[in-house]
């Protein structure tokens, strides 16, 4: 198991069945930190599949601002709500930048630097308010099916390496 800090948190869940809430919690303040300091996120979010207005979507199950949040994965058949939904919903994560490094929703063309998904929205409405998004990383969630998703927001533009990619699918349990 690699010694980063994906590696070392699948090695933990691996290690303990069950864990009180002051264990959950200090996990999850790493798992913030970690994403606020290591990849420059602004806000970070973990969503999981429940069922929204009827239809199957994703609801916030926490994030680093407690914010709640949740949306169905499609508005109708194939056509996702959002950039986060369409990652979910094809079950293949998403590193999303604006062509001339503007932020994301502005209307002008996004692209999936990491699968290549087209036809994304280019409409995005950031969950931290209080910045231009410039970079969404979506990662889905799956053990045997899936779960949910995790995302990260940033003001800054990121740009996409393989160290990452690798990383951010370990954390989402899955390997190349």
């Amino acid at each position: 198991m690699p010694t980063t800090f994906a590696g070392q948190l699948r090695s933990f869940a691996r290690a303990v069945d069950i864990v009180d809430d002051a264990t959950f919690d200090g996990v999850r303040k790493l798992i913030v930190r970690y994403v606020e300091k290591d990849l420059g996120a602004q806000y970070f979010e973990l969503m999981r599949e429940q069922t929204v207005g009827g239809r199957r979507g994703l609801s916030m199950s926490w994030s680093s601002l407690d914010s709640a949040n949740a949306w169905p994965v499609e508005t109708e058949p194939g056509v996702y709500t959002n950039m986060v939904t369409a990652a979910y919903g094809q079950r293949r994560p998403l590193w999303a930048v604006s062509g001339d490094d503007s932020p994301l929703g502005q209307g002008r063309a996004i692209n999936d630097e990491w699968s290549r998904l087209g036809d994304l929205p280019t409409s995005y409405s950031p969950m931290a308010q209080n910045e231009d998004t410039r970079t969404l990383v979506v990662v889905p969630l799956r053990r045997k099916q899936p779960l949910g998703v995790f995302y990260f927001e940033s003001a800054s533009t990121i740009a996409i390496t393989d160290v990452a990619k690798e990383e951010l699918r370990l954390l989402g349990g899955s390997r190349s």
